[in-house]
């Protein structure tokens, strides 16, 4: 028979075996919580970036405004009906003017559960807005709508119908309806990029933001959204061309022939921001060195989305976009802005040698850019004579 003592000699044994077991046991226990913790987390992420179920809302229409409350108060009630099954996020960038139609529009929405408005404690420029409103969207996509214009009615079905029908994407550019019904303003052919092929047709496309489509949160979860923004100084005036080629460069993107916004005020835009007029030949972005600064810094947004070095695997590819950028800013200088240098006296023929040169320095130290020369110089050659043609200025004469 075992004495009581034998007894709690064995009891402490076996407890004191237990709780060393348990000792070290338990950092591989607390290993195992956070690694399935780890696992939960990992999975909820992955379940947001993935497109919404149909009984979801999947896309913001997202307003920038500044100074124009009496405009957006005036189209509100389009806006409201044609954006049904969609949510709406109004950005006042501090607005200095017309304040009392944004008090008046903040007090209206408030009682509607799909319209957020928020008014920005300081200006942060259209960019800042862009950045804010792709940072704390609830939806999968964005689309951004200038404050002068409308979405077109049924915009949320369309929208699903087509996400349903080729899958998602980081960035869609759809086509754009004039002020006149049954008129496109600007017409883009359906066309899909997979990843990396649609930086220079898909970036360089569409300098009018309004329309413009992002999915927020794959552009998160990119971090391209504080690249967007840590390069934003190159192309200050057209930031959505910047995050049109990143997107481009990590995921699919398109173009849509569906029009999904309509411009509305346009006689008023155009009194304040008009091509040919004189304000704008001297300062803005309708001005020739404004065009010069553009240029460049989507010379250098092209570099940056296409890994931010030229070499053997992306030439071909980079300098075709170069000369796809050249024709484009060609055509501004000359087909778009060409009346307003006449009217100041300029020589297009001469602003055209100008260009001409200009866009051969801009490359000329780049890696291979020997290799390429000549076959830029004969397309930009080419191009300016065509739209010196066009506009009956004559023709180049470059030796």
């Amino acid at each position: 028979m075992r004495s009581c003592g034998e007894f709690l000699n064995k009891q402490l044994i076996c407890i004191s075996i237990k709780y060393v077991r348990w000792f070290f046991e338990a950092p591989n226990r607390l290993l195992l919580y956070y690694f399935y913790t780890y696992l939960d987390q990992k999975t909820e992420n992955i379940e947001k970036f993935k497109i919404k179920s149909p009984g979801e809302k999947m896309l913001t229409i997202v307003i920038p405004t500044y100074n124009r409350g009496d405009i957006l108060t005036k189209n509100i009630d389009v806006i409201i009906a044609n954006a049904v099954g969609a949510n709406i996020l109004i950005l006042d960038n501090c607005s200095t003017a017309t304040t009392q139609e944004y008090i008046e529009l903040n007090d209206r929405v408030k009682k509607l559960a799909n319209i957020t408005y928020i008014r920005n404690d300081v200006n942060i420029e259209l960019r800042g807005s862009i950045y804010k409103a792709l940072e704390i969207v609830e939806t999968e996509y964005a689309l951004f709508l200038s404050d002068e214009d409308i979405p077109m009615p049924n915009i949320s079905d369309l929208f699903s119908d087509f996400l349903k029908k080729n899958g998602s994407f980081s960035a869609i550019r759809p086509s754009i309806m004039s002020s006149t019904n049954d008129v496109i303003y600007a017409e883009y052919p359906t066309t899909i990029f997979e990843k990396f092929n649609g930086i220079g047709p898909f970036g360089l496309n569409g300098n009018y933001i309004s329309g413009q489509i992002y999915n927020a949160y794959f552009m998160r979860e990119r971090n391209l959204i504080n690249k967007a923004r840590d390069a934003s100084y190159m192309i200050p005036d057209y930031t959505h061309l910047l995050m049109n080629m990143l997107c481009a460069a990590v995921g699919r993107t398109a173009f849509m022939s569906t029009p999904y916004v309509q411009k509305k005020d346009v006689a008023y835009v155009q009194s304040i921001g008009d091509p040919e007029s004189h304000a704008s030949f001297y300062t803005g972005p309708y001005s020739y060195g404004m065009r010069c600064n553009q240029f460049l810094g989507l010379r250098d947004a092209l570099l940056l989305a296409y890994g931010g070095e030229i070499n053997k695997k992306n030439i071909s590819l980079f300098y075709s976009a170069y000369g796809n950028l050249c024709y484009k800013y060609a055509h501004l200088l000359i087909m778009v802005q060409g009346k307003s240098f006449l009217k100041n006296n300029l020589n297009l023929q001469l602003v055209a040698i100008s260009f001409y040169h200009f866009a051969l320095a801009s490359i000329c130290s780049f890696p291979y850019a020997g290799s390429v020369r000549g076959q830029i110089e004969t397309h930009l050659k080419s191009t300016l004579n065509k739209f010196l043609k066009e506009v009956g200025a004559g023709s180049l004469s470059i030796s």
